[in-house]
């Protein structure tokens, strides 16, 4: 879904139960967001993925204390579409609703987790090695037998 799709969704289900300028004050919200994190490097796709069904913002933000709906408020969760990096609080203030996007954009944090991967690989290599050296003064002997008797034992 392009930036222009969602937003048109989301104003047309703002427009069912909200007054005209907090229709434009919501779909601005959304605009100048996905424009802020266009200009930090992520694809208009993921930003507009990341932020889920236009459908379910819009009833979040129409139950809201804030909203104007008719709904009693609190936090809507629709069971069949939740992203793993997507939050919203129901309580909203002046701002907006809250939207929070986990990723890896910012370099310590790439530099975090391929140090978190190594530590992990290198734990995995100590463990390994730790088992062998100790098995092997019993598994090479058992080994150099069972060698001996296939060599020698089909000599009759």
């Amino acid at each position: 879904m392009t930036k222009t799709e969602f937003l048109k969704k989301l104003q047309e289900e703002l427009e069912q139960g909200m007054a005209p300028a907090e229709v434009r004050e919501n779909v601005e919200y959304y605009r100048n967001y996905i424009e802020d994190e266009k200009s930090k490097g992520e694809s208009e796709d993921a930003v507009v993925n990341s932020l889920g069904d236009p459908w379910a913002i819009a009833k979040n933000i129409l139950e809201s204390p804030g909203g104007q709906g008719t709904g009693g408020g609190g936090y809507y969760e629709d069971p069949y579409r939740q992203p793993a990096d997507y939050t919203q609080s129901s309580d909203r203030d002046q701002e907006g609703p809250k939207v929070h996007v986990y990723n890896f954009d910012a370099p310590w944090k790439r530099f975090l987790l391929v140090a978190v991967v190594i530590l992990i690989l290198v734990g995995l290599i100590l463990l390994i090695t730790g088992v062998v050296s100790f098995l092997a003064p019993v598994i090479v002997p058992i080994f150099l037998v069972i060698l001996l008797f296939r060599l020698f034992g089909n000599r009759r």
